[in-house]
């Protein structure tokens, strides 16, 4: 069975947002970042899947064509881009505001970008979902020169599933869990 590439990606653009609403397990304040969005269709069918909380953080110039792609199939009063206030629906974010964002999510999405970004980039996105979040699904491509794994080699505290993902050959499903930062607080006490 040979698939085109475009129906091949849309498979697994619905497939990723199914697995991010399995997560959610029907929790209707479940909060969903995605890291490195493209054009936010991940978004948008993880809207349709129940996911209603969900932002993306990417590139001003990214941010543009997102905004517009998902007012357009989601409505405009289901996004909001950055310095507009919303209740539910999709946030736009851009990458310059990471240094000052501080909200906690349930679950953080990284999907082909991380070992595209310079190993820097990547290690500050994730030391900041380390402390927003206690699971990171990641589905990345192992060839690059700066896998996945080189982000928590050295995190002792991260628990790591990792299986081969159906969709793509070369592509690796990972979770990575820990501790959340409210169980650590709590545990303090």
């Amino acid at each position: 069975l040979h698939l085109s590439i475009r129906r091949q990606r849309q498979m697994c653009i619905r497939d990723r947002a199914w697995r991010i609403s399995q997560f959610a397990n029907g929790n209707p304040g479940f909060k969903v970042l995605e890291i490195g969005a493209g054009l936010g269709r991940t978004a948008y069918f993880s809207s349709l899947f129940g996911v209603k909380n969900y932002t993306i953080v990417d590139i001003p110039l990214t941010n543009a064509a997102q905004g517009y792609f998902l007012g357009r199939v989601l409505g405009g009063d289901q996004v909001s881009l950055y310095g507009e206030e919303i209740g539910e629906g999709v946030r736009v974010l851009p990458s310059t505001v990471m240094s000052e964002h501080n909200e906690k999510y349930d679950l953080v999405v990284n999907v082909d970008s991380w070992t595209e970004m310079p190993l820097d980039i990547a290690l500050m996105y994730w030391k900041f979902a380390r402390t927003a979040t206690s699971a990171v699904l990641s589905i990345n491509h192992e060839y690059n020169p700066n896998p996945v794994r080189e982000l928590y080699r050295s995190d002792a505290a991260v628990r790591v599933l990792r299986y081969p993902y159906p969709m793509r050959r070369g592509y690796i499903w990972l979770l990575y869990t820990s501790p959340s930062p409210r169980d650590v607080e709590e545990s303090r006490m």
